[in-house]
């Protein structure tokens, strides 16, 4: 049954949203009208087009592997199954408090990197194709190096694991904008090997990239602190008027 949902105005300025087709962001936002108050739904292609695009000439499996691609979706088997989840459905969608609970399950691990390591993933986590049949790449597939698709990608960083990393950020309601993209990307190139950090990040469940040098020790991050606010201590010494600048965020506190 399909249900009301809420559509942000930046949904249109979405510039990684804009790497779709058009009518894969109006695909996009039918999902969320016809998946649960999870944001999950049945992976059924011609059943899914019935609803959303019963008038447009187009292949609903091939859009649905695409926004997959982009990490807006996660296409998954579950008790032999095919599944849709809708990722960070929870940070964009308010369900009405009396709408009927979920009966899918949930992804195993929605965040994990499927492939990335080597090594095989688990069924739950391959990515399905239109005829609702998942797909398990040979050797030599999984060996392969695709060119990417947008931007370039720094020394040992591989396609796969950009694309996991991006994937496990919209899981955390993080997706990725194409200026700081970009910026991590040209970050990433100063790390000897891009492509561990970014695995190891992905494993460590981090939300953001260390710095070429690897994240500090807690001391060396408490040195530093302590510098800043000696710093600023400096900065505000002979103010008399109660108030305080942070030396973080410039915002003024007051001095109790």
């Amino acid at each position: 049954m399909a249900r009301a949902r809420n559509l942000k105005p930046s949904f249109f300025t979405n510039d990684k949203l804009a790497e779709i087709s058009a009518l894969g962001r109006l695909l996009f936002a039918g999902l969320w009208t016809i998946a649960d108050r999870e944001g999950r739904l049945e992976d059924r292609p011609k059943r899914i087009k019935a609803e959303l695009l019963p008038y447009d000439d187009c292949d609903v499996g091939a859009i649905l592997d695409d926004l997959q691609t982009h990490g807006f979706i996660l296409r998954y088997l579950a008790n032999n199954a095919a599944y849709i989840q809708v990722l960070a459905f929870a940070k964009h969608q308010n369900p009405h408090v009396k709408e009927t609970a979920s009966t899918i399950p949930a992804p195993d691990k929605p965040c994990a990197s499927a492939g990335v390591s080597g090594v095989d993933p688990a069924d739950s986590l391959l990515p399905i194709t239109s005829n609702g049949l998942p797909i398990k790449p040979t050797r030599e597939q999984a060996n392969a190096q695709p060119e990417p698709k947008t931007l370039p990608l720094p020394g040992t960083l591989r396609p796969e694991t950009w694309a996991a990393w991006r994937t496990h950020l919209a899981c955390k309601g993080k997706g990725l904008t194409m200026p700081t993209e970009r910026l991590q990307l040209v970050r990433l190139a100063e790390h000897p090997d891009p492509d561990k950090t970014v695995q190891d990040a992905i494993a460590a469940g981090h939300a953001s990239l260390p710095p070429p040098g690897g994240w500090p020790s807690q001391q060396a991050r408490q040195t530093h602190l302590d510098a800043r606010a000696k710093v600023a201590a400096e900065i505000w010494k002979g103010h008399d008027d109660g108030k305080r600048g942070n030396d973080i965020t410039g915002e003024s506190e007051r001095i109790t």
